[in-house]
């Protein structure tokens, strides 16, 4: 089982590396790191990607709002 994880391993990472368009595109790639702000599509500054708006009062937790725009870049297009 180890052997054929490896050789997997080592397909995905040969293929990744011998690939033209993703060498073309390292340039330009940066990895995001724990000291970088999140931002929205906006770049808006958030926190946290956790917090969503909701409908909520000090002693019942309500619905969460699409009318969030933040939110709602994370559901989808």
């Amino acid at each position: 089982m180890q052997k054929a994880l490896s050789k997997a391993s080592e397909a995905v990472t040969g293929a990744v590396q011998s690939n033209q368009k993703a060498a073309d595109m390292k340039p330009e790639m940066h990895e995001p790191s724990s000291s970088d702000p999140l931002t929205s599509d906006f770049g808006v500054k958030s926190t946290s990607h956790d917090i969503w708006l909701s409908a909520s009062t000090g002693d019942r937790k309500g619905p969460q709002l699409l009318e969030d725009n933040f939110a709602r870049e994370k559901v989808g297009p």
